[in-house]
């Protein structure tokens, strides 16, 4: 998939894709409900998007619950004439959650997740230092995960936003607006046949004062 493959992304589906992240269980009549969209057209986007790896359902475990609360950064120092079959050794080791080649002062760098210090230990000095070309090893204990976030739906939108010129549309979109609020919606908008409201002319409407109330400045 190319890097500027979530320029393919429109609105709608960054939307479904955040009630997902909000709760991955969640029906797509639920869905639908709460975007006010139809079942059919929810279900369609959600097919088009694990279809086409721009998303994936799992279930994220909990370490510490599971018996794994040593949470671990290392940076790898490697033979970089071995650094696809480095990587791949270290890949296949059970406790590595992801491993990456990056630039900096390391060659490769991993988390994982230990039992405990001993653990830890016999990864270390058995591990990785059976793998032919690992020549240093440092590694940081996690003391508190302040974030862990996979919501990626405000950083896509504003990727969008930047990507599209100033005053572009989507096709069928009709600008118009809101006296109340001084904000642009679009019109209705058509997608293979079903009738649906534009989501960001719902949100136009969510921000309009309640009838008689007074406007703040």
């Amino acid at each position: 998939m190319s890097t500027d493959a979530h320029l393919e992304l429109d609105e709608m589906d960054i939307e479904v894709i955040r009630q997902l992240q909000e709760d991955g269980r969640q029906s797509t009549s639920g869905i639908a409900r709460t975007l006010g969209l139809t079942e059919s057209t929810v279900r369609r986007r959600i097919d088009r998007l694990l279809r086409d790896g721009f998303i994936r359902i799992v279930a994220v475990a909990d370490s510490q619950k599971l018996g794994l609360p040593v949470h671990v950064i290392m940076g790898l120092s490697i033979d970089i004439a071995r650094s696809h079959q480095v990587a791949e050794a270290v890949s296949a080791l059970q406790e590595a959650r992801w491993v990456a080649a990056t630039t900096g002062p390391y060659d490769l760098m991993l988390e994982a997740y230990f039992h405990d210090t001993a653990h830890l230990h016999t990864f270390v000095t058995r591990d990785l230092a059976e793998i032919e070309g690992v020549e240093r090893v440092e590694s940081a204990i996690v003391l508190n995960l302040a974030k862990h976030s996979y919501d990626w739906h405000q950083l896509m939108r504003r990727r969008s936003s930047d990507a599209s010129p100033p005053g572009a549309m989507g096709d069928g979109a009709t600008p118009s607006m809101d006296s109340a609020t001084g904000q642009t919606a679009t019109g209705p908008v058509q997608e293979n046949g079903d009738a649906t409201r534009h989501l960001s002319d719902r949100r136009a409407g969510a921000g309009s004062p309640a009838k008689g109330g007074r406007k703040r400045a």
